[in-house]
């Protein structure tokens, strides 16, 4: 079978926050991971769409895409993952797209939609070291990168 190249023309030179770790796992299992974070929810605490001081519970839901060629990306589920794994270099390079869409509701219980977030996320991993470098590219930065960093150490380990 023929691999695939997967990394993104247009990733930038400067990024927002980067990770490197000790990593025992190959690029297939690193995909394989990334696509279970597909459908996640959680909920935090953030500012509200006012901006008048007041803090407001957020439902975070993660959704995660994956370089189909240079320029586009595709949905990564689970069910994706089976059929992209096998085009994956055990070593390499390979970028993500991270998409948080968010929901509150409001005091009469309405479901209200809020900007959502997008980050652009690439794994580099080499022998043992893994490299992953975050940039936000959209929206309000509801999720900060720090906390994009926990999600995907906690996932990762």
């Amino acid at each position: 079978m023929k691999m695939r190249k997967r990394i993104y023309r247009l990733f930038p030179q400067e990024v927002d926050c980067q990770i490197k770790k000790h990593y025992t796992y190959d690029l297939p299992t690193i995909v394989r991971v990334i696509a279970s974070i597909t459908g996640k929810l959680d909920k935090f605490i953030t500012d509200s769409p006012e901006k008048r001081g007041r803090k407001i519970e957020v439902k975070r839901e993660i959704n995660m895409e994956i370089t189909s060629n240079s320029l586009d990306f595709v949905p990564l589920t689970p069910n994706d993952a089976s059929t992209i794994i096998p085009e994956i270099e055990p070593e390499g390079i390979i970028d993500f797209k991270i998409n948080f869409k968010y929901i509150y509701l409001d005091e009469k219980y309405i479901r209200i939609p809020l900007k959502g977030d997008s980050y652009l996320l690439r794994a580099n991993l080499n022998g043992n070291i893994l490299i992953l470098q975050m940039c936000h590219i959209d929206g309000l930065g509801r999720t900060q990168c720090e906390h994009l960093s926990e999600i995907l150490n906690k996932y990762l380990e």
